[in-house]
């Protein structure tokens, strides 16, 4: 039986909504092997980063607080916790993951990594299969009344007041109150949280069980036995 490899991304961009930071981790159903920590050589010059206007001046995203971001990534780069790469670099270094794992790539949201990543040039189109980790994981927790039961005592909620399915509020419900709130930079992200979902999916679901569910209208998996129809394996 052959070995399945998945490729976990996770990006940061800029306000043109390029990458300014790339995360990306291989894994198989158990851990995570080779990473990839870079910020955009194109784009360190500035770090022109992505902002919120209609936030208050202490959320991590407001304008006021764009400073210490840019300063805390230039630590990263001093101190060595990230890398600095050109596109052409993490271009390579893609195809390299794919010459030899030929994995299945995710991210949390991927249309929206997919789409920043197009327009920095980073190539992703060169994988064969992928899948929206946030729609998979939406689909699985969303059948589960604790969770539910759990958000709401947590206040994980979006704006319509329903139970969020965000990276930060799935990865705590599986691995506890104790671990700190996303740090919102694209490596981190990617290895202490998405990865853990990943994981946790791979547990309950097959490879071609994601794929089907994620390529489903959600009105099709809105019922417990219709997502178990699907994933075509026990829980």
């Amino acid at each position: 039986m052959n070995k399945h490899y998945y490729l976990v991304i996770d990006t940061e961009t800029t306000r043109k909504g390029t990458v300014a930071d790339f995360g990306a981790v291989l894994m198989d159903k158990r851990q995570g092997y080779i990473s990839k920590k870079a910020i955009v050589a194109e784009e360190l010059p500035q770090l022109d980063l992505f902002f919120k206007k209609d936030v208050s001046e202490d959320d991590f995203w407001s304008a006021q607080n764009l400073p210490a971001r840019r300063n805390y990534y230039r630590g990263m780069v001093k101190d060595g916790r990230r890398d600095v790469a050109s596109v052409a670099a993490i271009n390579n270094w893609l195809h390299e993951i794919k010459a030899k794992y030929d994995p299945l790539v995710t991210a949390y949201n991927f249309p929206f990594d997919r789409a920043a990543c197009e327009k920095s040039g980073i190539d992703l189109s060169i994988f064969k299969d992928n899948f929206c980790l946030y729609k998979a994981a939406r689909r699985h927790w969303n059948q589960c009344d604790e969770y539910h039961q759990w958000a709401a005592r947590k206040n994980y909620k979006t704006d319509s007041h329903g139970s969020s399915f965000s990276a930060d509020a799935v990865s705590h419900w599986i691995l506890g109150d104790d671990v700190p709130p996303e740090p919102h930079t694209a490596f981190e992200d990617a290895y202490y949280y998405e990865v853990p979902i990943l994981k946790s999916l791979l547990r309950r679901y097959s490879r071609s069980a994601l794929l089907d569910v994620c390529n489903l209208p959600l009105a099709r998996v809105k019922s417990q036995s219709v997502f178990n129809k699907v994933s075509r394996i026990k829980k």
